[in-house]
């Protein structure tokens, strides 16, 4: 490939296709044109029929173990990875040579010796934690000694001594082929109980119980589509995708933020006991939880202790109503909860802390009437309310998401009262909008104000500058990359 050609590919990952490239730095500038030269092979494939090892791999073989040759002698098909991931279990193995490098923003691969591509599973009827799209392993293949030997590149990127090749964008590229990596956002807020059956956690790859893991949590009017960039440039980082494992929690946005926030509790608390149920997986105790815009609200309340200052202020008609009579779980553990103890660090991206003054906008206010509360919801709020004798439903009003993010609104004020549990460090990452070396009062993402997203007692604050998605920008992925290797050594020496 003409050199050229492979600095042009090399820079795509900082020019997301999602947002405009916003005006770097100097600092930013640098670091992009450094990793162009020193990544060198971050080019994409091009599209082609494949490889020789991959068409001889077919799902019979996975299935087997045996591979059939030309010449009639089969080869015996090994596996070289982690012992928990068994080659029976996936559907067929793809060459990343017949993806197109505009199948995804940006590549990251790895030279060396064998054929890289992927192992792809679709999801199965009864299988928790993964999308409809299915889940892929990067993986390459050589052959040696007479037998085919598949790679997991994720565990060990050297066969026998020698470097394999390698892509780690290939799944996600594969993924992305299968549909639609996102819940359609505008229905999904204000329609939210109509998308409730797609809400819950989604892995990105087989499940690790001794990797360490990153649960992305995305905002308002938003998918975990916008966690694809950044998921794809953390692998860029050997010691991250060797000792981290990424997920992404998908809820439809228009529903209260404390009801968000108690579905992904429970569905962290569902992994927890399904994969760690006798507590013997240290890495699984330092999940890392990272939430941009909205998300990272929901992400908060995972790390915080209400006692019961979110039902004192805001529970709909709760005037005179103990909680302990209140029949419906869903409404308790909504409003009061303990922090989780297996999250041991959260970042934050663009956060609105203090709430965001769209809210309260005219496009905000009327946002909010459009959106509809799920039935069930509304239906367990009347009946609580009757307790306290009849009641006009019309008179009973759930907040939505953009109602709570009202600066203004009980949900704001009390949460503003709640510190984050003490032994868990937080971070900011903050947009400042698309102008570099804006002062404090001047910086605004377009939705969320500096003074909005800045916490006091962050243990790091970085601004980059960006509009309000700034998971797409390379000053976050940096700055990720930076806290979760700090993660692994500081909590190594625990």
């Amino acid at each position: 490939m003409p050199l050229r050609r492979r600095i042009n590919q090399g820079m795509k990952w900082a020019i997301p296709c999602l947002t405009p490239m916003p005006k770097l730095s100097v600092r930013s500038s640098a670091l992009c044109l450094t990793l162009t030269f020193v990544i060198s092979s971050c080019a994409g494939p091009s599209s082609r029929s494949g490889s020789a090892l991959f068409n001889q791999l077919s799902p019979t073989s996975l299935k087997t173990g045996v591979v059939p040759t030309a010449n009639g002698n089969p080869m015996s098909l090994q596996w070289h990875g982690r012992d928990e991931i068994e080659l029976a279990d996936f559907d067929r193995a793809v060459s990343a040579d017949t993806l197109n490098e505009r199948d995804f923003p940006g590549w990251v691969t790895q030279m060396g010796v064998g054929e890289p591509g992927l192992l792809y599973r679709s999801k199965r009827a009864d299988e928790l934690y993964v999308s409809e799209l299915g889940s892929a392993l990067p993986v390459t293949l050589i052959e040696k000694g007479g037998a085919l030997y598949v790679c997991d590149v994720l565990d060990d990127d050297q066969l026998a001594g020698q470097q394999l090749a390698a892509n780690f964008t290939a799944p996600l590229a594969f993924l992305r082929q299968q549909g639609n990596l996102h819940l359609p956002v505008i229905k999904a807020m204000l329609r939210s109980g109509d998308y409730l059956k797609e809400t819950g956690l989604y892995r990105f790859e087989p499940v690790d119980p001794d990797r360490i893991p990153v649960v992305f949590v995305h905002g308002l009017k938003s998918s975990p589509s916008i966690w694809k960039i950044m998921v794809n440039e953390l692998r860029r980082d050997p010691v991250i995708r060797k000792r981290y494992q990424f997920w992404s929690f998908s809820y439809p946005t228009g529903l209260p933020i404390l009801y968000s926030a108690k579905l992904l509790r429970d569905d962290l608390n569902a992994i927890e006991e399904q994969f760690n149920p006798q507590g013997n997986h240290p890495a699984w105790e330092k999940m890392v939880l990272v939430g941009q815009s909205m998300g990272g609200l929901v992400a908060r309340l995972q790390v915080t202790d209400s006692g019961n200052a979110f039902w004192e202020s805001s529970a709909p008609g709760q005037a005179g109503v103990e909680l302990d009579t209140v029949p419906s779980p869903i409404i308790r553990d909504s409003v009061v909860f303990k922090h989780l103890p297996y999250v041991s660090r959260i970042v934050f991206m663009a956060t609105p802390h203090g709430g965001s003054e769209v809210a309260v906008s005219k496009l905000g206010l009327i946002t909010s009437k459009l959106i509809q509360i799920p039935a069930n919801l509304t239906q367990i709020v009347t009946d609580m309310v009757k307790i306290n004798g009849p009641v006009n439903p019309e008179l009973i009003e759930i907040p939505t998401s953009i109602d709570s993010l009202n600066p203004d609104s009980p949900f704001i004020r009390t949460l503003k009262t709640l510190p984050i549990s003490p032994g868990i460090p937080y971070h900011s990452i903050i947009a400042s909008g698309r102008v570099a070396n804006t002062s404090p009062e001047m910086m605004n993402d377009g939705l969320v104000t500096y003074a909005s997203a800045s916490l006091k007692g962050a243990r790091s604050e970085t601004i980059v500058a960006s509009g309000h998605r700034a998971p797409n920008h390379p000053d976050a992925v940096t700055e990720v990359t930076r806290i979760l290797r700090e993660h692994l050594r500081l909590t190594q020496r625990d």
